[in-house]
């Protein structure tokens, strides 16, 4: 249980300490979705959202490959299967998180 307080205190952490990015990165998703849904109507549609998931899944794939340069790491350290866990989750989550923006934007410029 320990283990888990640590982690959700982590979390309580960084969104104190980031709370201007996280609150801009939400203001910015729910313009850009209003816009989406007043120009086009619905929140979300199935004919974008295969180009959607197609570049989430390219940006889950650079992050997984960025994230261990950016941190001052390498893939040479990671020698702990919880190392490339925590990698994977990481480059998942913030791919999820881009998801917000990125079908938006694909609806937008398809024009669906």
């Amino acid at each position: 249980m320990e283990g888990l307080s640590l982690g959700f205190f982590m979390m309580v952490g960084y969104a104190q300490a980031h709370w201007l990015v996280i609150t801009l990165f939400l203001i910015g998703a729910l313009v850009l979705n209003a816009y989406a849904m007043l120009k086009l109507g619905g929140l979300i549609r199935v004919a974008a959202l295969r180009v959607t998931l197609m570049a989430g899944a390219v940006v889950a794939t650079l992050l997984f490959l960025a994230i261990p340069y950016l941190t001052g790491s390498s893939f040479a350290f990671m020698g702990y299967w919880l190392d490339w866990a925590l990698l994977i989750f990481m480059a998942v989550g913030y791919a999820v998180a881009s998801l917000v923006w990125l079908h938006p934007i694909v609806r937008l410029v398809k024009g669906v």
